[in-house]
């Protein structure tokens, strides 16, 4: 039983969600693909989320929609009866190409940021073509270096399903000093299947 401290709150908080800008969006279901910002909003609300991470393959593209959307609801006198106040951090799940590994990271922002910060930061990992794909595109910078452009961006850093396809534990075949060294700039860490 969890107690309750006086001045606490627990917040539901998804910290990677794809949207439609993501190539595999939805697994082929076309129907899927052609979900609108406010669609997409009524069923994060409905989930009971308070906030989320837009973290789509190696693009931004749906995070600026979805904060203007997000405010047109808020400012709304007559809301929708689904709706509930939700705070959106932008973000991406950038797939790190680190020797013969491919690698996903999420990057985490200030909800304050728009979609240029995660552009900025997409440029500086040299992933300039194939937004919202994450299997032809990826960093030609190592996962170090990927890690330095978000937090000099003041991101923060999440190695994404860390324990499944695509994850740090999966694909890294060993732990170099490089990679000792940027894991000491990771802060979290995404489980998939803690019973493993």
């Amino acid at each position: 039983m969890v107690t309750y401290i006086p001045g606490s709150r627990w917040w539901r908080f998804d910290f990677h969600t794809h949207t439609p800008a993501s190539r595999d969006y939805g697994h082929g279901d076309a129907s899927l693909k052609a979900i609108r910002h406010e669609q997409w909003l009524k069923h994060a609300m409905q989930s009971g989320l308070d906030c989320i991470v837009v973290t789509d393959h190696n693009t931004g593209e749906w995070i600026d929609g979805l904060k203007a959307k997000n405010q047109e609801l808020r400012d709304r006198e007559s809301k929708p009866d689904w709706y509930r106040d939700l705070t959106i951090f932008p973000g991406v799940e950038i797939t790190v190409a680190d020797s013969s590994s491919r690698i996903h990271l999420l990057a985490v922002f200030d909800p304050e940021r728009d979609s240029q910060t995660v552009t900025s930061v997409l440029g500086g990992c040299r992933i300039n073509a194939g937004f919202g794909d994450d299997q032809k595109t990826a960093t030609t910078i190592s996962l170090v270096d990927t890690v330095r452009e978000i937090t000099s961006a003041n991101g923060i850093a999440i190695p994404a399903h860390i324990d499944g396809s695509k994850g740090l534990l999966e694909e890294a075949t060993s732990l170099t000093p490089e990679l000792e060294k940027s894991l000491g700039s990771v802060f979290a860490a995404e489980f998939c299947n803690l019973h493993r």
